[in-house]
């Protein structure tokens, strides 16, 4: 019964079925793995730690975002547990996907160059544009807005000019960096309506609320102030709960690349459904 129960925080919500149903970006990936990351690691069960490991290699390599996630979450099971497996397991996609891209292209991807159209994405949201239209259009029509790369050679030469692009624009607008984080904190906690809109200009927006976002962000932010709370209240009596630990862990690791770059509700979903399922965890340890 309780499996079912867990079960359902995966499907009830519309907006989340949504996204774990759209096998074209790997949105779906990250939604239906971090949650069972999730619970398995305050299960207890054999083998579980090849499992963790095993998934933050799939995270790793499906997409850019879940670098810190994947070997953040490594690190701390090794200092948590003691278990080195899933540090072992995120090592090897570090080196199967650094080693790939050496021998197609001569550079080692890590980090913020993971993929080389890193630098590009980037410079979307490094644009004097960004916020009059993030985030209820998509920040795809700001393309017109950047300059292009003149007769490049490969993809890194693409990637050095954007990240040379971005780096010039980081130097002469740092005021508005620092406001742009704080109004992409704000949306991803506060906005319920319609993002991403395909239209070409702000005249065109649909002011839709979006029923099913709402809930998710309600239950973000009660999960958030509820996790919080129960991990200060431990830390004074000077033990830590795997619960909250790992729920936060998650959470801190998934943000930074959200507040640099941006964020829609379908890139959130993973952590509204991880959300979910700790407060229903709460729930049932009350009984």
């Amino acid at each position: 019964f309780i499996f079912l129960i867990f079960l359902l925080v995966f499907f009830y919500n519309l907006f989340n079925l949504k996204i774990l149903l759209n096998f074209v970006y790997a949105d779906f990936i990250l939604s239906a793995l971090v949650p069972i990351l999730f619970i398995i690691s305050i299960s207890h069960f054999k083998m579980k730690y090849f499992y963790i490991g095993a998934i933050l290699f799939v995270l790793y390599l499906s997409k850019s975002n879940m670098f810190f996630l994947s070997l953040g979450y490594s690190m701390i099971i090794f200092f948590t547990d003691k278990k080195i497996i899933p540090a072992i397991i995120v090592l090897s996609a570090v080196i199967i996907w650094g080693s790939f891209g050496y021998i197609k292209t001569g550079k080692f991807p890590i980090g913020a160059s993971l993929m080389s159209s890193n630098s590009h994405a980037l410079a979307l949201s490094f644009n004097k544009n960004f916020n009059k239209i993030y985030p209820h259009i998509t920040v795809d029509i700001l393309n017109n807005d950047i300059p292009k790369p003149q007769n490049p050679n490969n993809e890194w030469d693409i990637y050095n000019f954007y990240k040379n692009l971005n780096l010039e624009y980081a130097k002469n607008n740092k005021k508005r960096i620092f406001s742009d984080f704080l109004f992409k904190i704000k949306v991803i906690f506060f906005n319920y309506f319609e993002d991403g809109q395909q239209v070409k200009n702000t005249s065109e927006i649909k002011k839709n609320i979006v029923f099913s976002v709402l809930i998710n962000k309600i239950l973000l932010i009660t999960s958030l102030v509820i996790s919080a709370y129960f991990f200060t209240k431990n830390i004074f009596q000077k033990k830590i709960d795997r619960v909250e630990l790992f729920y936060l862990t998650i959470f801190i690791l998934s943000l930074p690349p959200f507040i640099v770059g941006w964020a829609l509700s379908r890139h959130l979903v993973f952590l509204f459904i991880t959300s979910q399922l700790y407060l229903l965890i709460k729930i049932l340890n009350k009984k």
